[in-house]
């Protein structure tokens, strides 16, 4: 058991380290914690900086138009 709470515990640190810039506190801890699912749509990945670039596909011609994420300065 404390092999795999101790791996349990490094997966959980690696996580953080990962993440823990795109997602708060509270995400984190339902995820590692709670074992919940988390999704997020392109736009929400691409606000929180996970996405750089957004691609929209135009239904009428099928040509992909591309969002270039801006730098803050």
């Amino acid at each position: 058991m404390n092999y795999v709470n101790k791996h349990l515990h490094t997966a959980k640190r690696v996580m953080q380290d990962i993440f823990g810039s795109y997602l708060t506190k509270d995400e984190l801890n339902s995820i590692c914690d709670a074992s919940n699912d988390f999704y997020m749509n392109e736009i929400e990945a691409y606000e929180r900086g996970i996405a750089t670039v957004i691609g929209y596909v135009h239904p009428s011609d099928y040509l992909m138009l591309v969002e270039q994420k801006k730098e803050k300065p």
